[in-house]
């Protein structure tokens, strides 16, 4: 069971950078977490503190009558998988991986939102977003067929590899967003 909602980095305000440094190699050497509860957007959240480098993770966790067993969902168990069908969705996951780059990704619903506030501010009239049209598709084997057709089309001409003198340092990006004394009460007044 997935008891993890989301974490984010905690940093210390200047008077408290001891206290989080001894915390932080207490929970080090003890290979221990700290569990509680932080209040954070009005809302109470079961939360484990746990040292992730030279930084205090914060992870939120779900309460126990949050919780569901794998086992009370009907999911399909003892299917036979068909090979021909497993080696296109195998082909199909190949052909969809790609190094992670958060910044590919945006949050649509809010975009959404944003622009109907924007349309309704300058006066005009309030359009909902276009929903695209989906072809209509009769098997598992045409799905899985059109999906690897649609990903190779869509896929850029291969280009050879800069050698490694030539290529681009790579950012590493985390994971979790810092989260200040600063932050923490704007995500409160929000």
């Amino acid at each position: 069971m997935d008891v993890l909602r989301e974490r984010v980095y905690v940093e210390p305000a200047k008077p408290g950078f001891r206290a989080y440094a001894l915390l932080r190699e207490a929970l080090k050497e003890s290979g221990r977490v700290g569990i509680g509860s932080v209040v954070l957007r009005q809302r109470e959240h079961l939360a484990a503190l746990a040292p992730g480098g030279d930084v205090l993770v914060l992870a939120m966790m779900k309460f126990a009558q949050e919780l569901r067993s794998p086992d009370t969902l009907n999911v399909p168990r003892d299917v036979a998988v068909d090979p021909r069908e497993l080696q296109l969705a195998r082909q199909l996951v190949d052909s969809l991986a790609a190094d992670w780059k958060p910044e590919q990704y945006r949050d649509s619903y809010a975009d959404a939102v944003r622009r109907m506030i924007e349309q309704k501010v300058e006066g005009k009239e309030i359009t909902a977003p276009e929903l695209k049209s989906r072809a209509e598709i009769r098997g598992l084997m045409e799905a899985l067929r059109r999906s690897i057709d649609e990903r190779a089309a869509k896929k850029p001409t291969v280009k050879e590899a800069p050698t490694r003198a030539e290529a681009p340092a790579r950012k590493r990006m985390a994971r979790e967003e810092p989260v200040s004394r600063k932050n923490a009460k704007r995500a409160r007044s929000a």
